[in-house]
């Protein structure tokens, strides 16, 4: 009799706290986002696979092993060098085809203007010695 005494508030005890863990549990999960996936761990940065265009190299390294990252966050930079070289050379394609167009916007020189002129009057004395002759 003794026994039952002790065992049945026993089991209230566990079925309230069972109940209340529960309640506390659902209550406390629904003011996180339903769609997050949380996993816990450790990244190894040095066995990540990065996808860029070229094969560049990394040239600072802005986080360090086991620091926090936000979406959208730097996290390196790329040796620039080849990137750098290839601007400097279009941008030279760009100056040089500039100069053409300029150049033949503003028409030839004037030496060779009047050279095309003096040749043209050669031209035309010639055509009309040959209509004289004939």
């Amino acid at each position: 009799m003794e026994k039952k005494k002790f065992i049945r508030p026993l089991i209230v005890l566990s079925v309230v706290v069972v109940a209340g863990s529960i309640w506390w549990y659902n209550r406390t999960g629904d003011t996180e986002q339903s769609n997050q996936l949380i996993l816990y761990g450790n990244i190894d940065i040095r066995e990540a696979s990065l996808a860029f265009d070229n094969s560049e190299h990394i040239d600072t390294l802005l986080v360090q092993e086991g620091d926090r990252v936000k979406k959208g966050q730097l996290l390196a930079t790329l040796h620039h060098t080849r990137t750098a070289l290839a601007v400097d050379v279009a941008e030279a394609v760009v100056a040089s085809r500039q100069a053409s167009l300029s150049r033949l916007e503003a028409g030839s020189r004037p030496q060779e203007i009047l050279k095309a002129r003096a040749d043209l009057a050669a031209a035309q004395a010639r055509l009309d010695d040959a209509k004289a002759s004939y």
